[in-house]
């Protein structure tokens, strides 16, 4: 399944480490557990993206900056018949 995640205070594999405890973890995590193939195909590194990321300015308000999901996450949720 595809989960959105959102960490809230900034710690090193914070979302990894909170996913392998509830007996979920990430696709390609080595460190914490995750599986190293989905749907009969290896995963071709860790499967996590920062779809978006939102900065304080200086001069006040914020700014969010997103990213299009990479072509080797796409072709994986693909053959997971995951809707994006």
């Amino acid at each position: 399944a595809l989960v959105e995640l959102q960490p809230f205070t900034g710690r090193m594999h914070q979302l990894r480490v909170h996913m392998a405890h509830i007996g979920r973890p990430l696709i390609g995590d080595v460190r914490y557990g995750g599986a190293l193939t989905a749907a009969g195909r290896p995963a071709p590194r860790l499967m996590l993206h920062a779809a978006s990321l939102t900065f304080p300015q200086p001069e006040g308000g914020e700014r969010t900056v997103a990213a299009e999901l990479p072509e080797d996450f796409r072709a994986l949720a693909a053959v997971m018949e995951l809707d994006l």
